[in-house]
């Protein structure tokens, strides 16, 4: 319980939540805290770039509240200007405390009209508003007077009280200058109810008069109005303890990137909901009462951050320039602070001590070099180990190092030491610097949903799909700009309002899809097949398909029958025959995991945004309702978080994969919006267990050559040819006996150079490995390709293909594969056994596998180990696998929907028609 923010009684926050848009397929969902999602504003995500606005020639209704987002009530986006306003106390019944009128906004303030026709406040309406703007103008400017308040930190507007006084044309104009009146008071009062709740010594050095007139508004025991938040974006600044502590309301959008990532466990609805309701009370049996350990895990994972969503750092851990020790420091000093993690530095305040602080943080010393000015910078991040720091010095006691308010330290200061849109400090140091080249950066989750998930996943003969570019951006046509910067992310297609209209104003090709993802979740139409290269208006390189046909059964064999992903230079738009067996109206355009392809939008039959939302929409709704019940949300285990892609696998690399993984991954990307980037696909792959290969270029592999070729994974050529051989099962009177043989072969086959590759593969040979061996395989597989691909050039390759590009890829040899299920030969086909089924066997007696692990397949092999752990397993032949799934394909064990070829087919039909 201590992992989670609480409120001032000490308990979990109430939780609330409804989908972001009920039109869209349920993957992205508002999360309320402390109060229920109905007030979030209707246009909330669609007026995010507007929010906090209240320009003159905004719309208003009869009171002169703004018809967009009434941010004097109404919760709205978190504004580091205005950060106060989510603590804005709202109206109440029989509120008799000053500033009563002010949180009437749907009440109208008594006016006159005069016998020219004009208006103006009654008398005594306008003496009320005028003493309390005064009132509270005052309180203001004694507050941020105070000794403890942050000159550089922003303060609310003042109102013009000489506007009182005038007369207006119109009623509309005299409501429209008195809800500004109110605005003004309320954002004050959001303003102290911040302040004194966020420092509890707010009151030192202020006039005992002034703090006995903020304690008479009991701002504090108000509802306050709440804030939304876009998390990934705002945590480095949201104090969300302090918050929940005092029942702010908190809004926010969970989707799948924010659910992956383990920094944010604290706010994760699941947790939050069930923790205490379901986990505690409800008896749980079997395996599927596993949910109880699964929270209970993700409660450890969210224990490694603190209540600010920092990583907690190891405090015997020393900086990389510690103090050196036995070096006095000569010179001037100037003491700095950092006081979280991505903020910048700050001198220590009159409050702060310097040599408390070395006690308590660690800290580094930075020389100057042109002037003689010596900076120790203090980590208040960084905590050392309080109990050293005792043993350390008996003059110490516990009372000489006291706990720090982060909580009031937050908010005080982060005005001017929290980073802003674009700003990134260097994290020992506390000063700015700029984003590295390729550095991934976080786009907007809104206009991404509204805009990409909008136009990329369209079929052409509904308008799209396209994501808009300006034809002036170098980057739009530059392959290689593309690789290094739009490798791992999408961009926003609404960046410059005014080149969108432009885009859709004007006919002929002028769109480009941006990113890997949004081609994956692209659909094709049969019109849409076209030689782009031979239009000299789009420029960039031509991009063309490939499908090794090796079976007689295409796409179904197994990965070695796939489809390649690629790009490729063209000479004068001269077109290059595909190898595809496919008419041309069902080709599956290539994708390089680093470079979109173009994609040019039709010239006629251009529809305006809301027809093209309807229309995408319905088809949407209709694609989503179809292949539900074929697939499911959750996943059975997460790729942790810290595990990262090696960049140059995501530039270099090309993706090797099946029809149905195709299509189930395509589906994906088109109904969950969470998708963004290309290692959210590959990471899902992982995840659900559909196989897939990367491969590289002969010319491209050198740069994941090893250094040395020593160890474990880095092994010559002939030891990697020999790996895996003579791994079959001998018998032996015991199962126990087999069990340990087998044992020792998955053992051999885990630390073997091929083993990563093995969890890409999918089914149930990866779940065995991550089994058995661990979750680091996944780490090793996404650094790149092993010795044989690096240095080798072996493996599975593209050779026999008519239009080969020379990619390879690792591949383990069917022997070692048959081993992984524990394969042992018998006298004849029909006698041979396993201790698991193989892919092959479940596809074909089990209607719940069809080339993506699911929960049925994770029992069910969950179970199996289990019994082979207590020596109660058993092999089986394929008959006794076919009897041992036959109870799970009718009655009520039975699947939804059975998935097979034909479905596949048609779902595919269903994207490319």
């Amino acid at each position: 319980m201590e992992v989670l923010n609480l409120d001032l009684m000490g308990a979990v926050p109430s939780v609330f939540t409804r989908p972001v848009n009920p039109e869209y397929p349920a993957s992205l969902e508002w999360v309320g805290l402390n109060k229920n999602c109905s007030v979030i504003p209707e246009r909330a995500l669609e007026l995010k770039d507007e929010s906090n606005y209240h320009g003159d020639h905004t719309t208003t209704d009869q009171w002169g509240r703004f018809e967009t987002i009434e941010w004097a009530d109404q919760p709205d986006w978190y504004d580091p200007e205005t950060h106060y306003r989510g603590w804005i106390p709202l109206a109440r019944e029989n509120d008799v405390r000053r500033g009563a009128w002010a949180r009437a906004t749907r009440t109208n303030l008594s006016f006159t009209r005069l016998a020219d026709g004009t208006y103006k406040l009654d008398e005594d309406a306008s003496t009320l508003v005028t003493n309390d703007l005064i009132y509270f103008r005052e309180l203001l400017e004694e507050v941020c007077a105070g000794p403890l308040y942050d000159q550089l930190s922003h303060a609310p507007p003042l109102f013009d009280i000489d506007r009182i006084e005038l007369t207006y044309a119109s009623e509309l104009e005299l409501h429209r200058m008195a809800m500004d009146a109110k605005r003004s008071v309320l954002e004050i009062c959001g303003h102290l109810t911040w302040w004194t709740a966020a420092v509890s010594d707010w009151m030192n050095g202020l006039d005992h008069g002034v703090v006995e007139r903020v304690w008479n508004l009991e701002l504090r025991s108000y509802k306050a109005r709440g804030l939304l938040i876009t998390v990934n974006q705002d945590w480095k600044e949201i104090n969300f303890p302090l918050l929940v502590k005092h029942g702010v309301p908190i809004f926010y959008v969970w989707g799948l990137f924010e659910e992956r990532d383990p920094r944010f466990k604290r706010l994760d609805p699941r947790i939050l909901a069930n923790y205490l309701q379901e986990v505690r009370t409800r008896d749980v049996r079997g395996l599927w009462g596993d949910e109880v350990a699964v929270v209970r895990c993700e409660l450890e994972v969210a224990a490694r951050y603190d209540r600010f969503l920092q990583l907690k750092l190891d405090p015997f851990s020393r900086p990389r320039n510690p103090v050196p020790t036995g070096s006095p420091i000569s010179g001037d000093v100037l003491y700095y602070v950092i006081d979280f993690q991505h903020w910048a530095r700050r001198l220590l305040s009159e409050d702060e001590d310097a040599s408390v602080m070395g006690k308590l943080y660690h800290h580094i010393v930075v020389e100057g070099v042109s002037e003689k000015v010596t900076r120790v910078i203090f980590q208040r991040f960084h905590c050392k180990p309080r109990d050293e720091v005792l043993n350390s010095d008996s003059s110490i006691m516990e009372e000489d190092l006291p706990e720090p308010d982060l909580a009031a330290i937050r908010e005080r200061f982060k005005g001017r030491c929290a980073p802003r849109k674009g700003q990134t400090f260097d994290p020992e140091t506390g000063v700015e610097r700029t984003r590295p080249l390729g550095e991934e950066k976080t786009i907007d989750e809104i206009s991404r949903f509204e805009a990409d998930r909008l136009l990329v996943n369209m079929p052409p003969c509904l308008g799209g799909p396209m994501v808009m570019m300006p034809r002036d951006d170098p980057e739009a046509h530059d392959a290689t700009a593309l690789g290094r910067t739009l490798g791992d992310r999408l961009t926003s297609p609404y960046s410059d309002r005014s080149s969108e209209r432009r885009e859709y104003d004007s006919p002929g090709p002028r769109a480009h899809v941006v990113g890997w993802v949004a081609a994956m979740a692209r659909t094709e139409g049969r019109d849409s097949v076209r030689n782009y290269s031979a239009d000299r208006r789009v420029p960039g390189p031509r991009y063309e398909v490939r499908r090794l046909v090796r079976s007689p059964s295409p796409g179904y064999d197994d990965i070695r029958s796939h489809i390649s992903i690629s790009t490729r230079s063209s000479r004068a738009g001269t077109p290059r025959r595909s190898a595809s067996p496919e008419p041309r109206g069902r080709r599956h355009y290539p994708l390089k995991l680093s470079s979109p392809p173009p994609f040019r939008a039709q010239a006629s039959g251009m529809m305006t945004v809301p027809e093209m939302q309807q229309r995408r929409a319905r088809w949407l709704n209709d694609f989503a309702d179809w292949g539900r019940a074929a697939t499911f949300r959750a996943s059975l285990w997460r790729v942790p978080f810290e595990f990262q892609w090696n960049q140059d696998v995501l530039e270099y690399g090309y993706l090797i994969i099946s029809k149905p993984a195709e299509f189930r991954l395509r589906y994906q990307a088109l109904t969950d919006a969470n998708i963004r980037f290309p290692r959210h696909v590959l990471e899902l792959a992982l995840e659900r267990g559909i196989g897939f290969a990367i491969g590289f270029k002969r010319s491209d592999t050198d740069r994941f050559r090893p250094k040395l070729l020593r160890t474990g994974r880095q092994v010559s050529k002939s030891v990697v040819d020999r790996h895996g051989k003579g791994l079959r099962l001998n018998p032996a009177p015991s199962i126990s006996t087999i069990y340990e043989q087998y044992c020792g072969n998955i053992g051999k086959i885990g630390g073997g150079p091929l083993a990563p590759s093995v969890v890409a593969r999918g089914g149930g040979a990866s779940w065995i490995l991550r089994a058995y061996i661990g979750i680091e395989l996944v780490r090793e597989y996404m650094k790149g390709p092993s010795v044989q691909v690096s240095v080798h050039q072996s493996g599975a390759n593209d050779s026999g293909d008519a239009d080969c590009i020379d990619v390879s890829w690792d591949e383990l040899g069917s022997a070692e594969y048959e081993s992984i299920f524990g394969y042992m030969p018998g006298t004849t086909q029909a006698e041979d056994t396993y201790f698991f089924p193989t892919d092959e066997i479940m596809e074909e007696y089990s209607d719940h596998y069809f080339r993506e692990w699911n929960p049925f397949c994770d029992l069910t092999f969950k179970r199996i180990k289990a019994e082979l752990d207590d020596k109660r397993g058993k092999r089986r032949t394929r008959k006794e696998w076919r009897d041992y799934f036959q109870s799970s394909n009718r009655g009520k064990y039975a699947p939804a929907m059975i998935v097979n070829r034909e479905f596949v087919d048609e779902g595919m039909d269903r994207i490319t028609r």
